[in-house]
């Protein structure tokens, strides 16, 4: 029993008038102890209240005896009194109804323990539950809720101690509803926040994996820190479904929420979803096959240029596997897709599924070049405009748009010549898509058309043969509009190398043709209009024939006068070959037919030409029926020289004599020539005579030196001219020269420096005379100045100068200055020569 504490013993065995005493404390046995108080009833329950603790020996006297015996069934111990912090208990906070594992720290073997209502404290409770080991690990079920205490008797005790860390709480059992989380499935590996929707501080929780594993087994560890708190967490573990186990807040249990289960879906992989297109055009409705989608994945696009999926939620259900998506963007960029397993919690780019949003193809980026070909043939057609990766294709024929129409052909580099056979006629559009779009734009100058190839038996000529070098008309038999055709080099084989480049302006046109490389065969190549091909037409060979050379006859002179019948000689002209002169100012001989004969080789005719003017000569060789202006042939007529063109100055001069004349209105280039014949001989007009004397200036001053006296004609041409035509103020007249004796001076000699009259006798009235320098040989130089006026004249002179002096004489009207006989000397005044000459 406890020391200091009344308590009720039972004497088992004890019987009315039987008497006990305990005996001292720790005392062997029962010497010197006399039992004395008496047993009043059986089994009777005694009261003892002991200060000392130990050992105590139960003395007992049956009724009527006289000894003191021990009872060796009846020690009684006395121990301290329990302590109120003898034991403490973890936990102190338990689920109601929950059996639940509580260590009592200091209980000791054989102690005993009771749990009861706080309020009530342990006074009246008796430790009835006894402890089996130090430190007892006791289950303990408490059914109803509230605060309990323990009420705890350490061994050998007799008292009922709460304990003051023996108080225990007994919470409500957590309900399998408690919490509902959100989301309810999460990606593995994958950071998510998930509400614990019912949760309460204090509250604890753990996930469970397998599913088939029970609550029961595990204790929640990890706390509630707040009341419907959002928890974020990661699982790293194996996918599958979690169970939630959750235990109020100072519970003890663990109950499996039924809403609470979390299933953990493995990792999104970053290949799983492979778009079919990754190109897209902005503002066009792009369909896109998500392989490898399954039914209930989420995903949705990054915002443009993002670098990864950082804080995109996908949020787009997958309704089918592969599913085929349409997509519509508008915003230039690249695109990540972030995808999502079904259940997952995840956000990962699709590392296949990178897209590129790009502008719209421009309806007018490409001009294709030529837009027209030839069915069946392969054509270079230039793409122009086209740019490295782009792709492009050509719609059905007759088909107005794009639809259905997908641009597969890539485009390898700028402005790509295409090589293309297109086998039917018709119009073809040009579908276009710039690099990284989805859309197919119809080119507006991207349109093809494809032309029946050309018939080799399309056209035929007439007429097939043409003379060389003449313009002829030949007709196109078949020709249409806007066809082209060319013909080849002389005698080539067949049309390679040539392209067609001149246009047929009407059906079966008349075309004027000109050959100008010589005699042969030429092949009509031709293509049909908006064509690309060439066809050798099999029944259209042009053949040339020889032709009159434009080169061939030259004539002189190549200018004539007007109204003047001229000899022109045709230098090349050929015996039996034929020309004639076209009218004045023709540009060519279109229309002019020869039909005068050449009967000779380089025959000279006569031509008489009425009016001035330029004329071609139009000529054709034997056996020819062209007509060709001679590059050479050209014939100039000029007006017809006038008769008063020119006007000479003196007219009359001495025969004989060099006598300057002046030609007034001479023009240099013009010809002259006096009328004499080849023996100079005075001819009475111009005929027959040539003028060949050339004006090398405007009036220009010539030279007549003539033998004979008499009158000449001045006979006139203008410059490329033909005529010879007498000048009426042309006319020179030649007179006899003057006598070297016409005049005889009388005195012949006179004094220097003194005035003498001298007699020109014979000299008469008309005729000039002058004095020569002194002792001069001849009159050379001397122009005969003063003028005789009277027969006989007497002139007073006075000369300075002793010498002698020549008289130069010209009768009237001559031109000479003729040194007279009759000399004149003069005699210085003191001159020797002059005493010796009187003196005889």
């Amino acid at each position: 029993m406890t020391s200091q504490l009344p308590t009720s013993v039972t004497l088992t065995g004890s019987a009315a008038g039987d008497l006990y005493k305990l005996s001292p404390t720790d005392a062997a046995d029962c010497t010197g102890v006399t039992p004395n108080t008496a047993i009043t009833s059986a089994n009777q329950v005694v009261s003892f209240f002991l200060i000392f603790t130990g050992t105590y020996q139960l003395c007992y006297r049956a009724a009527g005896e006289t000894d003191s015996v021990p009872q060796t069934n009846a020690l009684l111990t006395v121990v301290d009194p329990t302590s109120p912090t003898r034991v403490s208990i973890s936990p102190s906070s338990i689920s109601a109804s929950h059996p639940t594992a509580v260590t009592f720290s200091g209980s000791a073997n054989n102690d005993y323990y009771s749990v009861a209502p706080f309020a009530g404290g342990c006074s009246g409770v008796t430790p009835s539950n006894q402890v089996t080991a130090a430190n007892a690990v006791i289950t303990l079920t408490q059914s109803t809720t509230g605060t309990f205490r323990l009420c705890y008797r350490a061994f050998g005790g007799s008292d009922s101690i709460s304990q003051s860390n023996g108080i225990l709480t007994v919470v409500a059992a957590t309900s399998a509803t408690a919490i509902t989380v959100s989301p309810t499935s999460i990606s593995a590996g994958t950071a998510m926040a998930i509400t614990f929707a019912g949760s309460a501080s204090g509250g604890h929780y753990k996930l469970l994996q397998p599913f088939s594993i029970g609550c029961s087994v595990f204790s929640p560890d990890t706390p509630f820190t707040f009341a419907n708190e959002i928890v974020t967490m990661t699982i790293n573990t194996a996918p599958g479904l979690y169970k939630l186990c959750y235990q109020n807040p100072g519970g003890t249990d663990s109950v499996e929420q039924t809403n609470g289960g979390i299933t953990v879906v493995a990792a999104t992989p970053p290949t799983k979803v492979t778009m079919s297109a990754t190109g897209f055009s902005a503002g066009l409705a792009t369909s896109s096959t998500f392989t490898g989608s399954a039914v209930g994945d989420l995903y949705k696009l990054s915002a443009a240029n993002a670098a990864d999926c950082t804080g995109v939620v996908p949020d787009k259900v997958i309704t089918s596997a592969n599913e085929v998506i349409t997509l519509t963007m508008t915003v230039l960029g690249t695109y990540q897709l972030c995808y999502r397993n079904v259940g997952g919690s995840d956000s990962v780019a699709q590392t296949n599924s990178q897209f590129t949003v790009v502008a719209a193809t421009s309806p007018t980026a490409i001009t294709i070049s030529p837009a027209s070909i030839s069915a069946n043939m392969a054509v270079g057609i230039t793409l122009t405009g086209s740019v490295m990766h782009d792709y492009y294709s050509i719609t059905a024929q007759g088909a107005t748009s794009c639809a259905g129409a997908v641009p597969g052909t890539q485009i390898v580099s700028a402005n790509q010549v295409r090589t293309l056979t297109m086998p039917n006629p018709g119009t073809y559009q040009l579908c276009y898509r710039a690099a990284g779009g989805s859309d197919s734009v119809l080119q507006t100058n991207g349109v093809l058309t494809v032309v029946a190839a050309t018939a080799i038996t399309k056209i035929s000529l007439s007429p097939n043969s043409i003379p060389e070098g003449t313009p002829t008309s030949v007709t196109f038999t078949g020709s249409v509009t806007n066809d082209l055709y060319k013909l080849s080099a002389v005698n080539a084989a067949d049309c390679a190398g040539v392209n067609p480049d001149m246009t047929i302006a009407s059906n079966n046109q008349a075309v004027t043709l000109t050959m100008t490389t010589g005699p042969g065969t030429h092949k009509l190549c031709y293509r049909n209009a908006g064509g690309t091909d060439l066809a050798l037409q099999t029944n259209a060979d042009l053949t040339v024939v020889a032709a009159t050379w434009p080169t061939r006859v030259t004539t002189r002179p190549s200018s004539i006068s007007a109204g003047t019948p001229t000899l022109v000689q045709f230098q090349g002209a050929v015996n039996q070959s034929l020309y004639k002169l076209s009218a004045a100012g023709a540009s060519d001989c279109t229309g002019v037919t020869p039909d005068t004969l050449i009967t000779s080789q380089g025959q000279s005719v006569t031509l008489t030409m009425p009016a001035a003017g330029t004329y071609l000569l139009c000529y054709r060789d034997v056996g020819m029926s062209d007509s060709v202006s001679q590059d050479n042939g050209a014939l100039t007529v000029i007006p017809a020289t006038s008769a008063t063109t020119i006007t000479i100055s003196p007219a009359t001069m001495s025969s004989r004599t060099d006598t300057s004349v002046t030609l007034t209105g001479s023009v240099p280039g013009d010809l002259y020539a006096l009328s004499v014949d080849q023996n100079e001989q005075i001819l009475p007009d111009c005929t027959g005579v040539i003028p060949d004397q050339l004006i090398t200036s405007a009036n220009q001053v010539v030279t007549f030196r003539q033998p004979e006296i008499g009158t000449y004609q001045l006979c006139y041409r203008k410059s490329g001219g033909s005529d010879s035509v007498a000048q009426t103020n042309g006319v020179a007249t030649m007179i006899a020269r003057t006598s070297v004796a016409a005049v005889t001076l009388s005195p012949t000699m006179i004094f220097e420096q003194s005035s003498y009259s001298i007699t020109l006798f014979g000299s008469a009235s008309g005729d000039s005379y002058s004095w020569s320098a002194r002792n001069a040989v001849d009159c050379s130089g001397v122009v005969p100045s003063t003028q005789v006026t009277s027969g006989n004249q007497v002139v007073t002179l006075t000369m300075t100068g002793a010498g002698v002096y020549l008289l130069c004489y010209r009768d009237a009207g001559g031109s000479d200055s003729s040194p007279q006989t009759s000399k004149l000397t003069v005699l210085g005044i003191t001159s020797p020569l002059q005493v010796h000459e009187i003196a005889p």
